[in-house]
């Protein structure tokens, strides 16, 4: 083989041989670059089966594009030899770098982030490894480590079954027969070993005992014969690593040793959880915070029940000191939640009917291009049935109380409400402008509010509808509920005599409380949350209201959104204390409760990424596919480019829990190096960096006693800072660097000198929000961006002249008819990218320009769809999700999600 030129790649070197394959060096003669070949080894040409699996791993790992996948360039086929051609990954393996040592603590801790990282973007697209273990980590020489050998990667059937579910049968493991044991022995789960079905948390019990490796120097279950490794793997639980290593803390044996529960559902759910929380546990470590470490009792060899009677006093004490360090009242068990859905992906906001036998919840499990459908399924059969098919997102559905409809919202044709059969059928669309639809308990009315009211800022109209004839009415017409993240519309009340509802009266939005109105009319009075629960995180709002208890949801986006229960009266009076229903990280935000007390809810895990694609120059089009441009997993809402497009300023989050800390970072594309250039108590959401066109100066705003304060910096003295205005934004710099284009509240827009402070007033709105513009690489023109009384999102260019906007001169080319938002200017001025939902998903959009004009020459071209899971962007409320451009690059922010879906029964409710 050495020596030999397969089609376009000269074989150099054998580089290793293992059970799927052997490995060469090669040089791709055509692109002048070194890659991997691997080829299924002679004798096992023959076996159509290991053939299979073969093929399977290169259409498996070539669906992953994540920097910790190898990458696959191509499958050849060549005198009946399989050849795959993958990324030449240089460095050693980590069971080279293991031998019988254990790493140090921060680079064991880094090495498992990335492999977290990595193998969870392989679960979220259905993909299972099924033979993670350190000889398929690659470590490279600047210590990134890349996952290979996906040869026994599974694509996970639609419904993987799980302890409560039938067996699988025969027929129905495509290329596994049922007691085939696939995999290697001393990284096997139990299920994996007993040859049973196997899904995402086999790999999870894999990577526990890795981790267990790198920190220890130890296995944690591998004895002197095969037989002896195979008992301690289906049998004993290992001991705590820091009975090995005395320094490690009780957070690092939790989260390892519950990757190595004997039952599945009893491990961490998903690895993006768990990267979470050993994210936490090494930024405490590296901040320099007292870890106190824990002897933890070794575990009885005795049997499963004692070991379990010590978890569960363990969980006990531990809950007891975690909910009295945050002042949340004990005495509550949080619920035990059993996994309802394994589609990978995003599957999530569940709906249950009254009866509790039936879910239903929006997935992007049925494939096309990754929009969420209604699926509902019986929480004791496996198979779930597709109600809808439509390209936009179907999501929030809600049974009727007598179980025959399903109320949802969609996005598609500009967004509604709509109603659909629970059997299926052609969805009917009940209302054009509407979301979070909830049925009354008696089924005669549906409650809703309208979509994003730009003209009233943050918050949105109540209405009520009958779900069978009518127009929508207006509930407490004065009032409104919060367009922020801070609920999930209006929630009834058992008897369906009353609503609550976050919100405030529109001549006073500050007012915000959570309220309680009757149905027939009537003034609205507070619940009183204020005074029974004290202040939780920064969202907080009501998801279910029983007949002595009310659910709500508090946290942030960044620790996690958790359930909570608090006691209410008949009248809507809230009364404490509260109790906690789930902890830890991940998202709980809108569950259901049936009559028999069943809960259905989805832990959803967040990721806001910022991501890059390059420009052509020419077209305006993107050249290649986009890639992410930080792999920090903070979430990251504002950013900028400088002119070149070299360098980028984002804002971002750092520190552990209760010691967040908000930062400006710079990131050079010709290096790749991050550094923090500014870093503040977490007081804001972002702070808003925006670079001068050449990036010597650097602006950013923080919130000082309440109110938004800008400053700006030379970006190569940061100490070196000066305030420029109260009450402002900066939305961009003119070509000198003289003066800034900045938003002061919501309608005025102005330049302001850096010099003297003046600002020039350029527009200023009489009526409808300024939501932001951008200013021309030239100075000449301005792209405005507004939302008008009327409801309509428009974009319109206005010439700059002399210091002053000529707004009679502006040309609109935007009809208002879908969500138009962020507009900014190619560096040449022949493009204005923008985002809109006009295919019912917001991507990104240009409109090709008259170079002199700017009028509109064309029609607008997508330059990149985000419709999956991986990379989709939501509808903003004003500039959280946007983009930057620069010469020949455009950055953006996406949020990358997962979800499962999850029942539970609730204590003290039905029967």
């Amino acid at each position: 083989m050495i020596g030999r030129t397969i089609d376009r790649y000269q074989v150099i070197e054998q580089l290793g041989a293992g059970g799927m394959g052997i490995v060469y060096r090669a040089r791709d003669t055509l692109l002048d670059r070194h890659v991997a070949l691997k080829v299924l080894p002679p004798d096992q040409i023959t076996d159509t089966n290991r053939r299979q699996r073969f093929i399977r791993e290169a259409k498996a790992a070539s669906a992953l594009n994540h920097p910790g996948i190898v990458a696959i360039h191509d499958v050849l086929r060549v005198d009946d030899q399989d050849v795959i051609v993958m990324e030449l990954v240089e460095g050693r393996t980590l069971d080279e770098l293991l031998g019988r040592q254990r790493l140090g603590f921060g680079l064991a801790l880094g090495y498992a982030i990335q492999i977290a990282e990595a193998v969870a973007r392989a679960h979220a697209a259905g993909v299972v490894h099924r033979d993670l273990k350190p000889a398929n980590v690659m470590v490279t020489g600047d210590g990134v480590v890349k996952i290979l050998d996906f040869g026994l990667a599974k694509l996970v059937e639609p419904d993987l079954p799980d302890d409560a579910s039938p067996t699988m049968p025969q027929d129905a493991a495509p290329l596994t027969a049922k007691r085939v044991v696939i995999g290697t022995l001393a990284y096997m789960s139990p299920e994996q070993a007993a040859a049973e079905p196997v899904d995402s948390r086999s790999d999870i019990f894999a990577f526990g005992v890795i981790a267990y490796e790198m920190l220890t120097g130890k296995h944690p279950f591998r004895q002197g014969s095969s037989g002896e490794t195979l008992q301690a793997i289906v049998d004993p639980h290992p001991n705590p690593p820091s009975e090995i290593v005395t320094t490690l803390s009780p957070d690092v044996d939790r989260a390892v040793l519950r990757c190595l529960h004997k039952t599945p559902k009893d491990r961490w759910q998903s690895l993006s959880d768990l990267k979470v929380v050993l994210q936490d546990i090494k930024e405490d470590s590296e901040s320099g915070r007292k870890i106190v470490v824990g002897q933890t009792a070794r575990p009885s060899r005795l049997g499963r029940w004692i070991f379990g009677a010590v978890a569960v006093i363990a969980l006990t004490l531990l809950a007891l000191v975690y909910f009295q360090s945050r002042g949340v009242p004990t005495g509550e068990r949080p619920l035990s939640l059993s996994r309802l859905t394994y589609d990978g992906g995003l599957s999530g906001l569940p709906g249950i009917s009254r009866d509790g036998n039936l879910v239903a919840y929006a997935s992007d499990r049925g494939g096309g291009d990754g929009q969420l459908d209604i699926w509902v399924r019986h929480v004791n059969q496996p198979d779930a049935i597709r109600l809808t098919r439509h390209p936009a997102d179907d999501w929030m559905p809600r049974f009727s109380p007598d179980g025959s409809r399903i109320v949802f919202h969609s996005w598609r044709d500009g967004g509604g409400i709509y109603l659909v059969s629970t059997l299926g059928g052609e969805p009917k669309r009940l209302v054009n402008n509407g979301a979070f639809p909830h049925y009354s308990p008696v089924g005669s009315q549906i409650v809703f509010v309208e979509t994003p009211a730009w003209a009233r800022g943050d918050l949105r109209r109540i209405f009520l509808v009958s779900p069978d004839e009518g127009a929508p009415r207006p509930f407490m017409p004065d009032f409104g509920t919060s367009a922020s993240p801070q609920g999930i519309g209006a929630i009834w009340s058992p008897d369906g005599t009353q609503l609550m509802f976050v919100g405030a009266p529109f001549e006073d939005p500050r007012n915000i409380d959570w309220w309680v109105a009757p149905v027939e009319g009537g003034p609205p009075r507070s619940s009183g949350i204020n005074e029974a629960v004290p202040r939780i995180d920064v969202v907080q709002f009501p998801v279910v209201w029983l007949e002595d208890q009310l659910l709500f949801v508090a946290g942030t986006t960044i620790e996690g959104l958790n359930l909570y229960s608090v006691s209410i009266s008949r009248e809507g009076k809230i009364t404490g204390p509260h109790k906690p229903l789930t902890t830890g990280p991940g998202m709980t935000w809108a569950p259901t409760v049936a009559d028999d007390g069943r809960i259905a809810l989805s832990r959803l895990t967040w990721l806001v990424n910022l991501w890059q694609v390059e420009l052509d120059p020419d077209s305006g089009r993107a050249r290649g596919e986009a890639n992410r441009v930080s792999m920090n997993p903070s979430p990251k809402y504002s950013f900028s480019l400088t002119r070149d497009g070299n360098r980028l300023a984002f804002s971002t989050y750092s520190g552990p829990a209760g010691r967040r800390r908000v930062e400006v970072r710079l990131h050079d594309f010709s290096t790749g190096q991050e550094t923090v250039q500014i870093s503040l108590p977490a007081r804001t959401i972002s702070l808003r960096p925006f670079f001068s066109r050449d990036g010597s100066m650097l602006s950013w705003a923080d919130f000082v006693e309440g109110q938004r304060v800008t400053y700006v910096a030379p970006t190569d003295d940061p100490e070196d800072t000066r305030e420029i205005c109260v009450g402002c934004e900066v939305l961009g710099f003119l070509s000198d660097g003289s003066q800034a284009l900045v938003r002061r509240g919501a309608a005025r827009l102005e330049l302001l000198s850096l010099d003297d402070g003046e600002s020039t007033k350029l527009l200023e709105l009489k009526e409808g929000v300024l939501l932001g513009a951008d200013l021309s690489w030239d100075d000449r023109w301005v792209a405005v961006w507004t939302g008008r009384p009327d409801e309509r999102v428009t974009i319109e260019i206005v010439p700059l002249r002399d210091g002053s906007l000529v707004v009679d001169s502006g040309i609109e080319f935007t009809d208002g008819r879908h969500w138009t938002g962020a507009p900014r200017w190619s560096v040449d001025g022949r493009f204005l990218y923008y985002t809109s939902d006009q295919d019912d998903f917001l991507c990104i959009w240009a409109q090709p320009l008259d170079v002199t004009t700017k009028r509109p020459v064309g029609e607008p071209f997508a330059v990149l769809h985000a419709h999956n899971a991986e990379m989709k962007m939501r509808v903003p409320r004003k500039s959280f999700f946007t983009l930057t451009v620069g010469h020949g690059r455009l950055v953006f922010n996406a949020g990358e999600t997962s979800s499962e879906v999850y029942t539970a029964m609730l204590e003290n409710v039905g029967n």
